[in-house]
């Protein structure tokens, strides 16, 4: 399926603020070690998408200074997490290296998954479960989010597909009828035109990437050729037909 790219280091996506989780609230970045003494909620990714969705992690680290140092034992469910690599910078093999990031409580989550040819899959859920994105990582540690030809983006873009809508059809068809109620010139100079509004329409959505109204090019030109057939050519050939001329 195809794949459109998305920068590791940038955030192109804000982590669970679509939808229902526009109100889950960011964690507060800071570079040393946060206690949590509740059992967290975590899954195995690559650091690139942490940096992305902006997820803290687990300081194993910490963890363990934190239990050689102590006179006592800590208790089992005591984690800390860290958000220092948040604003570090990070080589390709940094970015594609497993850590246990920390998923929010109440948001959604990330579940990983495996593709035809074994490759890691990383589905991003709602916090209703819903399938947001699917995301891949390649070698570089760079992000890519995966598109079916029968899904949508999330721009409404869809993904490789050409899809006209019914009432583009039925506008097409009206005209076009309608015209070939009049004459015959005025039918072919309808078709032709809403034809070629539509290859129009199909450039310009090559061009822009994003869905656009199938209707307003085709409907304008098949207009004019109709109302110019209809008052100009069709009298000229009448004209033509009734006052023959000889060679």
């Amino acid at each position: 399926s195809p794949t459109s790219p998305a920068s590791s280091e940038g955030t192109p996506y804000h982590a669970y603020s679509e939808g229902d989780d526009e109100d889950e609230e960011e964690e507060e970045r800071t570079s040393q070690p946060v206690q949590h003494l509740e059992p967290l909620n975590t899954v195995l990714i690559p650091l690139a998408i942490c940096m992305i969705y902006k997820l803290p992690i687990l300081d194993h680290q910490a963890q363990q200074q934190a239990t050689t140092s102590a006179s006592t034992p800590l208790q089992p469910q005591v984690q800390y997490t860290s958000t220092s690599h948040l604003d570090a910078t990070h080589s390709p093999q940094e970015l594609c290296q497993l850590v246990e990031a920390v998923m929010p409580r109440n948001g959604g989550k990330i579940e990983v998954s495996r593709d035809e040819d074994g490759a890691p899959q990383y589905r991003v859920l709602g916090r209703h479960g819903e399938l947001k994105r699917l995301l891949s990582v390649d070698e570089e540690g760079k992000v890519f989010q995966e598109f079916d030809d029968d899904d949508e983006s999330e721009d409404g873009s869809g993904g490789t597909t050409i899809r006209l809508g019914l009432g583009d059809f039925i506008f097409y068809s009206v005209l076009v009828a309608k015209a070939a109620q009049y004459s015959f010139t005025s039918f072919a100079a309808c078709m032709l035109s809403i034809l070629a509004g539509l290859g129009s329409t199909l450039i310009l959505l090559a061009v822009y990437k994003h869905a656009l109204p199938a209707l307003p090019i085709s409907i304008f030109l098949a207009v004019i050729m109709y109302l110019m057939t209809r008052v100009a050519s069709q009298p000229w050939i009448h004209m033509v037909l009734q006052s023959p001329y000889y060679v």
